[in-house]
């Protein structure tokens, strides 16, 4: 992870649009993204069959920069993942900043810090949408946390974002193999465990445990092995390396 190469490749993104907002055609994380994961843009915006893959690595991977909802990728999906191993990239505003901005004078205003946390684990209500794929050993996740400056249009009632540009990249968390499920399973489970166990464990909501281990099932990281009550009862999948 090379902070400060992102740092300056947020800078001059900014630099791009008006007094330091992203005007161009394409959203601010999602350019930042493409040119830190592939600096060479000769190898950005490629055609593969009917798609346009955002980038591939010089080893032909293909990256995909998916800031919006995972279930728009299936029939991408269908046609890379026969031939092509496939990382998608995911974006997660985890420290944001807020300003409104005026289009006509370009000033902005009541800048303030969102009290809202966001972390890895907002990867798995994306994820139980495209649950049918995860057992696909050349499909892979890189969750990129970001801190980000999010700018909405002064005067719109609806509130609308005009942008988000990332200001920093404060941690990456890679799922490239089923053993990297374990990041979200903390060595004091007891055994077996529920949905409670791993909320109390991890320390995340129990709505984030449901859907971490409902998709941690599906991907084969978890087995379930019954019921307590009304609870399901998992164990970790025991021919998965530590």
């Amino acid at each position: 992870m090379n902070t400060k190469n992102f740092e300056e490749l947020c800078m001059q993104y900014g630099l791009r649009g008006k007094n330091g907002i992203g005007t161009l055609g394409e959203k601010g994380i999602h350019a930042v993204l493409k040119n830190y994961y592939q600096p060479d843009e000769t190898l950005h915006e490629i055609h593969i069959g009917p798609y346009v893959a955002d980038a591939v690595t010089g080893d032909g991977m293909i990256l995909e920069i998916q800031t919006q909802a995972f279930s728009s990728m299936k029939k991408k999906l269908d046609a890379f993942l026969n031939s092509y191993e496939v990382t998608i990239i995911y974006p997660v505003a985890s420290v944001r900043w807020v300003s409104h901005f005026d289009p006509e004078s370009g000033v902005l205003s009541g800048r303030r810090k969102d009290r809202r946390h966001a972390d890895e684990w907002q990867i798995f209500q994306e994820l139980m949408s495209i649950r049918e794929y995860l057992r696909r050993p050349n499909l892979h996740f890189l969750i990129a946390l970001l801190q980000t400056e999010e700018y909405r249009m002064k005067g719109d009632r609806r509130n609308a974002r005009y942008d988000r540009l990332p200001t920093a990249l404060l941690k990456e968390v890679g799922i490239f193999s089923l053993r990297d499920y374990a990041h979200f399973l903390p060595n004091s489970l007891p055994t077996p465990f529920t949905t409670t166990d791993l909320s109390r464990c991890a320390g995340v909501s129990k709505a984030d445990a449901q859907k971490a281990l409902y998709t941690l099932n599906w991907a084969g990281a978890v087995e379930r092995t019954g019921k307590r009550g009304n609870s399901y009862l998992y164990i970790k999948n025991p021919t998965v390396p530590g």
